[in-house]
């Protein structure tokens, strides 16, 4: 019989905890700096390119916690996964080695922490916020399910990670699987307890409407600092509560919001609300959201990593100013190889993606009213739903109504986390939203 398996438990006796040796030593092309925790099975430290001199996030997985053929599976997967994916609300991987005792995963590294870090730090965090955040996620699930068929089945808020402007990184492929065309339905049972879709908790064969369910849990989440269930882990009582739709929604909730999340937390997954219908629905159409979702970050190469024609001379001047050998280099592009100079290469060419995305939104904001309303160009432009003020206001609302501290217990990691002050965030977010009026 298939037992759940519970990413928050099943791999957590599993890393090595000693994390004091690696500090100041530099292995390979990066200088491990500090530690930041644990994943779901690696230890995560902070590290420098030597070359670029660029941060980047190390995953540390000893050889020794792969021991099982399942095991070794889910990191040959993982690791393929990585090299295919190509989104910027994607986590990049960068280069991938090892030694005798360890795997080593070179990937971006995204400085403001968790969006589970955001929800502890500074209370629930308001609709046009949360608005922003699901619809960057529903680009990244859009993108996995349509382009590779991939069902990511550990959606959660600690693997939702924040860019240093503030926009999402989908993290930990630990977990995720492939499905065809022919035969939509998988099989194992896995993920966190309090985020599966209820099939999953059954041991039913299930689909991408999985991820679904997981990310309405994941916004119920964000929006109210609270699970939609009792904190338990008696699969009995959660399951349940919703086959009985037992969900509590606040009355700070908006009415199309609640609707919403009630479409996505649908024990039935016949009846469960479709990315493309969520796409449509009012919560998100009624703003400028949708526009995340036409822009198909995929089929542009300004946002790929790997772009399909030619090769970014930019980032090739700078590698030679800093003394690395290129040749080659776009042959190894094009094979989609990660090492020698595409790996600074990559480093490189991400952090060019991430300065490009810096002010997205308002950007693609400008660009479909330029096409589109050409003759209210010069009217006050509301966004999300809400003018500049109110945007502000609300954000400001959210961190001022709650009690904040520079360290946070992350209940997850049952660590203490250093995160950016609130007062700094705050000051990220407003700049970040200057709109012209």
């Amino acid at each position: 019989m298939l037992s759940f398996i519970d990413s928050s438990k099943y791999f957590s006796n599993k890393v090595n905890s000693n994390q004091s040796l690696l500090e100041g030593i530099t292995i390979g092309n990066y200088l491990f700096e500090r530690y930041l925790g644990k994943g779901s099975f690696a230890n995560v430290w902070l590290g420098k390119h030597v070359k670029t001199g660029n941060e980047v996030a190390i995953k540390v997985i000893s050889k020794a916690s792969i021991k099982s053929k399942s095991e070794q599976t889910r990191f040959t997967r993982e690791v393929s996964f990585l090299k295919q994916v190509d989104h910027p609300f994607i986590s990049s991987l960068f280069e991938e080695f090892q030694n005798e005792e360890y795997h080593f995963l070179v990937m971006e590294y995204a400085p403001n922490n968790t969006l589970l870090n955001l929800v502890y730090c500074g209370g629930r965090i308001s609709e046009p916020l949360a608005k922003l955040y699901f619809s960057q996620l529903l680009s990244a699930l859009d993108y996995l399910h349509t382009k590779w068929r991939i069902v990511h089945r550990d959606i959660k808020l600690e693997n939702i990670l924040l860019d240093a402007n503030n926009n999402i990184r989908l993290i930990d492929f630990g977990l995720s699987n492939e499905f065809t065309t022919e035969n939509p339905y998988l099989n194992s049972p896995c993920g966190s307890i309090y985020y599966a879709a209820p099939e999953l908790l059954e041991k039913k064969p299930y689909t991408i409407l999985a991820d679904i369910f997981s990310a309405g849990v994941a916004l119920f989440v964000m929006v109210t600092q609270e699970i939609p269930f009792p904190k338990t882990n008696n699969l009995k009582i959660i399951l349940n509560w919703i086959k009985n739709s037992n969900f509590c929604y606040p009355s700070y909730l908006s009415y199309n919001l609640v609707e919403l999340l009630k479409k996505m937390l649908t024990y039935d997954p016949q009846k469960r609300i479709s990315l493309e219908e969520i796409q449509n629905h009012s919560w998100i159409s009624s703003s400028r959201c949708p526009i995340i979702f036409s822009n198909k970050f995929y089929s542009q190469d300004k946002y790929l990593l790997f772009p399909k024609e030619g090769i970014d001379m930019e980032i090739v001047d700078e590698l030679t100013r800093i003394g690395v050998d290129c040749n080659g280099l776009s042959t190894l592009l094009s094979e989609r190889s990660f090492s020698g100079p595409v790996v600074p290469y990559l480093i490189l060419r991400k952090r060019k993606i991430t300065n490009e995305m810096k002010d997205l939104l308002r950007n693609l904001e400008n660009e479909s009213e330029k096409k589109n309303c050409e003759s209210t160009k010069n009217l006050a432009k509301p966004f999300f739903g809400c003018g500049k003020i109110n945007f502000l206001n609300s954000f400001n609302n959210h961190i001022q109504n709650s009690k904040v501290t520079t360290k946070v217990y992350q209940k997850s990691l049952k660590r203490p986390m250093v995160i950016k002050k609130v007062s700094s965030i705050q000051k990220d977010f407003q700049s970040k939203y200057q709109f012209n009026n």
